[in-house]
């Protein structure tokens, strides 16, 4: 039996042959016979780790039992034009959640969770938020905005 975490491996690696054929870019992982051992917490819907230079796009991610997309020790990271949802009331839920990560910009997403929208974590550092939409949920979790002085910017809220 292969275990969960070859299956996300062997989807991941599919994604981004099929992409580089430039094959249509909405799958199911249920068509991959991905399902999980009862040992491996695997919940979230896609997991990076350890990656340079990754380039993340035009996907649609819902309804994660979880965390939706997940992003660990990764640097120069781009997630452009991202569609995240999951119901309002649903717990848990969270959109992006990055630890150990830097110089990451999301750019052109909408996130729509129960949860906390993005979640920075420890030893991140140097991420670009702009022009998306977040909510339901909890909004940006462990964002300090520390000795500074705002004016002139369209966003008025921190």
């Amino acid at each position: 039996m292969i275990s969960a975490v070859k299956q996300i491996f062997m989807l991941v690696l599919v994604l981004v042959i099929r992409w580089a054929e430039g094959q249509p870019q909405i799958y199911n992982v249920r068509d991959f016979h991905a399902c999980g051992d009862g040992e491996t917490d695997d919940a979230e819907l896609l997991a990076f780790a350890y990656c340079n230079n990754l380039v993340v796009r035009s996907m649609h991610l819902t309804n994660s039992a979880d965390k939706h997309m997940t992003l660990f020790n990764c640097s120069q990271v781009q997630v452009n034009s991202i569609s995240i949802r999951a119901p309002g009331d649903s717990p848990n839920t969270d959109g992006i959640t990055m630890a150990s990560s830097n110089n990451v910009s999301i750019s052109n997403c909408s996130i729509q969770t129960g949860d906390d929208c993005v979640s920075i974590l420890s030893h991140t550092r140097n991420v670009n938020i702009t022009d998306s939409t977040c909510g339901p949920g909890h909004g940006i979790r462990q964002l300090w905005v520390l000795f500074c002085a705002a004016g002139g910017h369209a966003n008025k809220h921190f």
